[in-house]
């Protein structure tokens, strides 16, 4: 189907319309968080590079919650059955801009966990985020405590 509008136009009116997150993963994400009493987190913390979902601020170590669609989930490969060029091209950028993101959050001294939407449905794979994220926030608070980063 042809757009209606030129590139120049959709593209104008596409940066008017603002994502407000996939709610339910977050939110699944911050229960888990609260539930094992893990405190010290900011939830889509401002200027941070990628706008993380969640944040150690003070640990730096950035969360990314993401969606098997949009991130393109090699587990989930939920690419559409019509238009198929078109989603490919634009998850493979999504994906492109993610490995950007967590090397220059890396190259920061950052810490980057992503965290796939089909693990939060999945009672052992939280265990799992939890016991690793549990214990790379004790290693930099440590290191923070011994001023090995800031």
């Amino acid at each position: 189907m042809t757009d209606v509008f030129d590139k120049e136009k959709r593209s104008q009116i596409m940066s008017l319309n603002r994502g407000h997150g996939n709610k339910s993963t977050e939110i699944e994400f911050q229960n888990l968080l609260n539930q094992n009493n893990i405190s010290g987190w900011n939830a889509v913390p401002k200027n941070i590079i990628g706008k993380p979902d969640f944040a150690f601020i003070n640990e730096k170590i950035a969360i990314f919650i993401d969606g098997c669609f949009w991130h393109g989930c090699t587990k989930c490969k939920n690419i559409p059955k019509t238009n198929t060029e078109f989603w490919q091209n634009k998850i493979g950028k999504t994906v492109d801009r993610d490995k950007h993101n967590n090397k220059e959050l890396r190259n920061n001294g950052w810490i980057v966990i992503r965290i796939w939407e089909h693990d939060l449905k999945n009672n052992l794979q939280k265990e799992r985020i939890i016991k690793s994220l549990n214990i790379r926030i004790k290693i930099r608070r440590f290191a923070r405590s011994l001023k090995f980063i800031n």
